[in-house]
């Protein structure tokens, strides 16, 4: 079962939220070739003129452009489309294919399935296997698309209100029972497969609503609407489908007999009334929802008093509907567009009031064919990339070929209308409503003028009220954005050892906060007064005036008014609004005063937390000093310790340089007594041990006195002078008993290996202390 914000079935009704839900909307194709700027304006005057529900492709140049491969760039700005209609609270119809050529054509996808498109056509695409397949993992792979914004799978994001099987899916000339079996076996399949992957949303056919049941077929818009193979009655009444669509242009028209005449505005006028009127019966019989998924009359043909008078009759039938709980549950005219960049088919509605003149509306239309399956998506003027419009411009005829060729099966479709032609005659009547009293009622009306008009009321001006509101809730602001300056400015004087003085504040304003909550809630529910005088004062789907008469915007006649319907509403709905904007005026002084007292308080818990300050920041200068005396005393002692260390170690350095020194000495008179007794041969060699433990002992010095300033500590010098004074010894010791010759030559060896080792020594004592 679908959640909250999801628009669903009940039976023959639309429900969101558990209430019927009657729209006016619009067709709004060209927001996929849009700018995200222009995305969010379009949306803006969409939910500023009452709309509800905007319908738009699920496909696109490159939307796919291959079996599984698809354009992510124009994936993603679908995904920002759907972001921004939910910004403003308006529901989605996507449509998942075309049966035109416009954007992605059948011959387009046909090529992506591997289907030779020239050896085919609608009815062979229809009958395809591998079509087939293909386009269920269309449906699936854009069906299941995360929006790359929310994080939302499209199936199950409530924006999307309804997907179209395919937009207008024709089979024209298929009137025998195999093809019409094989065209509705397939929508029947794919609708089911849609309901499959999207059980939360509304399924459609995005069906045009011709007849070719017995009981209907004279209903049509000529002879040969039988022969575009729609059984409408049949597709609208599949299991899978939840809504019945139908798209009714003055275009479809053919001529009619007796005469065969082209069928005029009076004609045409009472046509729709009835046609839509002969809809609404069938679909109440199959207790089926039914929605207008398209409508308008073209700029070039009709007056702009015509058009005014149309819309105000497809407004009528919906208020109607809404009155009498039916099943007419919305209409969307085509097209609703904004600024200059819509390639305007004659159709186009400018809610930005941007218009056209007639002289430069076209019946031509921009390059209507799609790139190739494997073309890279190019970004030419978006006028030329808009796709192609139907033929608007032809003269009296019973044979409608509108955009019909040879894959669209004209040949059949013609044929069949021939035949067709020769026995049909309408059943709806050209006189059965006053179409001169509808262009009286919309006299001065123009579709051209600006939507600014549209928000005047002579009964019951909303705007004002909202102003009036928005003021209140302005003011009432302003004294929140007080207090909380006043609190910003409290807790700004707090520092690091104010926590306890923070909490306080803290605590004011969490009661602060509590009683704004309450406030935002009385604020709330005096919006929702005013709006449900609104809603209750405006007809469905619109906010355009409540008076009908003098006003000049026909606009206002798409939303849905009835002048007589619509007074009688605002004036119920008019003690709402008063009562709202009286809870809001008492709401807004409650918060005022509310709001004054938390600035008191802010101002009370600012002033305590100033005191607190002053006695944290004296007791933090007071342990600063204690802590900077302890310092003092803490480096005294240190410095005292180190000197010690100075001492003791200069110290031991000069005593083990005395002993060293001793102990040279004493190898020297060792080292000249030895060189006295080997004689003058050994006279050198004595010099030389001299020397060399001169040198010896002079570096003992060095070396020790640069140990011991490096590392504080004489162990290691000790101990290379000990190895130096054992090297004395040893010469000494070894001198006995041997030729002072080789006394000599011994002992100056052991002098230069002992100073070597005091060389060693002290290096190593050195490394050591840098470790």
């Amino acid at each position: 079962m679908a959640g909250a914000g999801y628009v669903t079935r009940s039976g023959s009704q639309l429900k969101l939220d558990g209430k019927p839900f009657y729209f006016m909307g619009a067709n709004a194709y060209w927001l996929q070739d849009a700018s995200n700027k222009n995305v969010d304006t379009f949306f803006w005057y969409a939910q500023s003129f009452g709309l509800k529900v905007i319908r738009l492709w699920a496909y696109n140049h490159n939307l796919p452009r291959g079996w599984g491969n698809y354009s992510q760039a124009e994936f993603k700005h679908l995904d920002y489309i759907v972001r921004a209609a939910s910004f403003k609270n308006i529901k989605l119809v996507l449509a998942l294919g075309n049966t035109w050529k416009a954007y992605r054509s059948p011959e387009d996808l046909l090529r992506m399935a591997g289907v030779n498109p020239n050896q085919t056509d609608l009815l062979g695409m229809y009958r395809s296997d591998r079509f087939e397949q293909f386009y269920r993992a269309h449906i699936m792979y854009v069906v299941n698309r995360v929006n790359s914004y929310t994080a939302v799978k499209y199936s199950e994001d409530n924006t999307i209100m309804m997907w179209d099987v395919l937009n207008e899916p024709r089979c024209p000339g298929c009137t025998g029972k195999n093809e019409e079996a094989d065209h509705m076996g397939w929508l029947s399949r794919m609708a089911d497969h849609v309901k499959s992957e999207a059980p939360h949303q509304l399924v459609a056919t995005g069906t045009e609503g011709y007849f070719s049941d017995e009981a209907n077929v004279r209903f049509n818009p000529g002879a040969g609407a039988s022969c575009e193979g729609e059984d409408w009655v049949a597709i609208s009444n599949l299991s899978s489908v939840d809504v019945a669509t139908a798209h009714v242009y003055w275009r479809q028209m053919e001529s009619i007999p007796p005469d065969w005449s082209k069928c005029n505005w009076e004609c045409y006028f009472n046509f729709y009334q009835q046609y839509v009127h002969r809809h609404i019966w069938v679909a109440a019989n199959m207790s089926k929802p039914f929605v207008v998924e398209e409508m308008n009359v073209i700029a070039t043909k009709f007056t702009p008093e015509q058009r005014s008078a149309f819309f105000q009759l497809a407004a009528d039938q919906l208020l109607l509907s809404k009155a009498n709980n039916g099943l007419l549950m919305g209409v969307l005219f085509w097209t609703a567009a904004i600024g200059t960049n819509v390639w305007d088919d004659g159709y186009v509605i400018y809610l930005d009031g941007v218009t056209l003149p007639l002289d430069q509306l076209s019946s031509d239309s921009p390059a209507s064919k799609s790139p190739a399956p494997d073309a890279t998506a190019a970004e030419p003027d978006l006028r030329r990339r808009l796709g192609s419009a139907p033929e608007i411009d032809r003269g009296p005829e019973y044979v409608n070929k509108e955009g019909l060729d040879r894959f669209r099966r004209d040949d059949q479709r013609s044929a069949c209308a021939h035949n067709v032609s020769k026995t049909w005659m309408p059943a709806w009547s050209t006189d059965a409503i006053n179409a001169s009293w509808y262009m009286e009622r919309t006299k001065g009306k123009q579709v051209q003028q600006a939507s600014s008009n549209v928000k005047q009321s002579t009964n019951i001006n909303m705007s004002d009220a909202k102003d009036n509101t928005k003021s209140m809730m302005e003011d009432a602001k302003a004294q929140a954005d007080k207090t909380a300056t006043g609190m910003k400015e409290g807790a700004a004087n707090m520092g690091d050892k104010t926590k306890d003085a923070a909490g306080d504040a803290k605590d004011a304003a969490g009661d602060m906060a509590a009683e704004d909550k309450s406030n935002l809630q009385k604020a709330g529910d005096a919006i929702k007064g005013a709006e449900y005088g609104q809603a209750t004062g405006w007809s469905e789907g619109a906010r355009v005036f409540a008076q009908a008469k003098d006003t000049s915007d026909p606009r206002e006649i798409i939303m849905g008014i009835v002048a007589d319907e619509a007074k009688k509403e605002a004036d119920k709905g008019w003690p709402h609004v008063k009562e709202g904007a009286t809870t809001v005026r008492n709401g807004t002084k409650e918060a005022a005063n509310k709001a004054q007292k938390g600035v008191s308080k802010a101002k009370e818990a600012a002033s305590e937390v100033g005191d607190k300050t002053k006695v944290a920041a004296s007791q933090g200068l007071s342990s600063a000093k204690e802590g900077a005396s302890d310092m003092r005393a803490a480096a005294k002692q240190a410095a005292d310790k180190g000197l010690s260390n100075v001492k003791e170690g200069a110290s031991d350095m000069s005593a083990a340089a005395k002993q060293a020194a001793d102990k040279a000495d004493k190898g020297t008179s060792n080292a000249k007594q030895a060189a006295t007794e080997a004689g003058d041969k050994t006279k050198d060699a004595a010099a030389q041990g001299l020397s060399n433990v001169k040198e010896g002992a002079t570096d003992v010095r060095n070396g020790t006195k640069e140990a011991v300033d490096e590392a504080g500590s004489t162990s290691n010098v000790k101990e290379s002078a000990s190895q130096a004074t054992e090297g004395n010894a040893d010469m000494g010791e070894a001198a006995k008993g041997k030729t002072y010759k080789a006394v000599a030559k011994e002992g100056l060896s052991n002098m230069r290996e002992g100073a070597t080792d005091v060389r060693n020594g002290t290096k190593e004592a050195i490394d050591k202390a840098g470790g």
